[in-house]
Order: C-alpha cells, then structure tokens, then sequence
C-alpha cells in the first residue's frame, strides 16, 4: 500500500508483490508439510512406545498397504506397524500394486482390507516403527 502511495503505479505494485505472495504461499505450503510430517512421526513414537508394552500380544488388524516386502497391518488402536515376509511362511512372495502380496509357493494371498490376527514382536521406540509377526494358529 505505501509503494502505491508513494506514486508507484498499480502495475508496478502488482509486479513487485506477486513475486512475494507466490514466495509465501510456497514457502508457508512447505513449513506446514513439514509440521505435519514431525506430527506424524511424534505420533509414531508415542504408538511405538504404547505397543512396547505389548509385545508378546496378539491383536486383529486390517492389511492397509502390501509391498515387496511385507504388508502393513493397522490395529483399532490406530497403531501401525510392518509384517515383513520373513515373519510370514516361507516362500516366493509377489506383491500387486500395494493391494495384494501373493505367496507362489504356497498360493496364499493378503489383500487391503483382508483381517489378520498378528503378534506384537517389535517396537522401536526412537523411529517409531512396530513390528508383527503372522499369530500362532492353534
């Protein structure tokens, strides 16, 4: 408002401030995703360190996500935590576009959505990682 009062036209202001709004905006989106991002981590540390309490235990979760390398199983607690494959039965596994993992050798296959029952193994409290493994069937 001053540039403009102190006789720079419309368009100059327009061009000198553009150039800031845009710089802003940009730079308030980043500070915000990065707020969310040290949230959500802070959030996974705290569930961590809840489940710590619970390892040993068996809870029922939902396949969320499939990759090559496990599936991630939520609890209705909204704890999160990672099935690796080397906590499943042995086997080739094949994962289809983070809805399914399919073990070739024995035909079995997870998908988003599917029920499980897992064991708490592990919780890392520092990155705010769980670990399961597939529950006892007995």
């Amino acid at each position: 408002m001053s540039a403009f009062l102190s006789g720079s036209s419309a368009e100059e202001c327009a061009t000198k401030f553009n150039k800031f709004v845009y710089a802003s905006a940009d730079q308030s989106t980043k500070t915000e995703l990065t707020a969310m991002q040290v949230e959500r981590s802070c959030e996974d540390c705290y569930k961590a360190e809840y489940m710590n309490a619970h390892i040993g235990e068996e809870f029922d979760g939902t396949v969320v996500s499939a990759v090559e390398f496990g599936l991630f199983i939520a609890l209705p607690d909204t704890c999160e935590g990672l099935l690796h494959t080397d906590n499943m039965p042995d086997g080739e596994y094949v994962c289809d576009d983070m809805v399914s993992l399919k073990n070739l050798t024995n035909g079995m296959e997870y998908r988003v959505g599917d029920h499980i029952r897992v064991k708490v193994i592990n919780a890392n409290v520092n990155s705010g990682k769980i670990d399961f493994a597939l529950a006892d069937e007995d």
